[in-house]
């Protein structure tokens, strides 16, 4: 009966480690796909940083309804870039329409254990 139960539980654990892991390197691929397409095509826009596992919080002005979700953060030139995996969306915000940048540790009630980029801007 004891044996059992540490097969039980050995198996229990390897699972709750394995798919996160399994997840994170799915991630970690499907983000790598396609923050290359995403320089591609913003090749001409002159690529100046873009980092592949960033983390979208949401729209302030969206309230409890927005959505969260993990994408490709890309600068360019012009615009501030992100670019959802699921659902995908994509975000883009003018350079010139970037009012303020702030760093808080929370985002409504929210927080990954580090600084976060928040990003004012005026939509026209």
């Amino acid at each position: 009966m004891s044996i059992t139960i540490v097969i039980l539980v050995l198996g229990l654990i390897i699972f709750l480690v394995a798919v996160p892991v399994g997840l994170l390197f799915w991630l970690r691929r499907k983000s790598e796909g396609a923050l290359a397409g995403v320089t591609d095509t913003l090749r001409d826009e002159g690529v100046v940083m873009a980092e592949r596992m960033a983390n979208f919080f949401g729209l302030l002005s969206k309230s409890a309804g927005h959505v969260r979700g993990n994408g490709a953060l890309v600068l360019t030139k012009h615009a501030l870039e992100f670019f959802m995996f699921v659902p995908k969306k994509h975000f883009t915000f003018s350079l010139d329409s970037i009012t303020r940048l702030d760093d808080p540790k929370w985002w409504p009630g929210k927080s990954v254990g580090k600084r976060l980029v928040a990003v004012d801007y005026e939509n026209g």
